[in-house]
């Protein structure tokens, strides 16, 4: 044979594992050494299960140890996140509640208004400009710049 096809013919045919185990004449794995090879690793696992029961990883404890970084992560995020937000929003609802005549307001758009009447829990009316009126709901008001009570003074600091 040329180079080429013998060099085929290995990659082919590859020559089977030799033994380094002296007492064996032809130098040849026995398939029962060969097997062995292939079974360790079932034989691992099988004594790793047996270990992992014995220590007690199973059970509630089992359950919650891939789910415990997602509770934490859910727990900071509602810490950072939602209460702040909860508060803001608790804040706002009462000093929506608390509005008088006479306050001045910033709407949703970034209008300065002042209120001159209150219609029920939901519309008011508001002057944008000397003789402009207009109505509009308590939930588009954003937030209150000066009450009627405070004084100018404080309300620029």
């Amino acid at each position: 044979m040329s180079g080429r096809t013998e060099y085929a013919f290995s990659v082919v045919f590859p020559k089977p594992m030799r033994n380094i185990n002296p007492a064996n004449n032809n130098g040849l794995t026995s398939p029962e050494e060969s097997s062995n090879m292939f079974i360790t690793p079932a034989w691992a696992q099988e004594a790793s299960d047996a270990v992992s029961n014995t220590t007690g990883e199973g059970g509630v404890m089992g359950l919650l140890g891939p789910i415990a970084p997602i509770l934490i992560v859910f727990f900071i995020f509602y810490i950072v996140v939602i209460r702040p937000q909860n508060r803001r929003m608790v804040e706002h609802r009462k000093s929506l509640d608390n509005l008088q005549k006479g306050d001045k307001v910033v709407t949703g758009g970034g209008v300065l208004a002042t209120v001159r009447k209150l219609h029920g829990d939901e519309e008011i009316e508001l002057e944008i400009a000397p003789g402009v009126i207009v109505t509009a709901l308590r939930g588009t008001l954003m937030s209150i710049r000066e009450t009627k009570a405070s004084p100018a003074g404080e309300a620029k600091k």
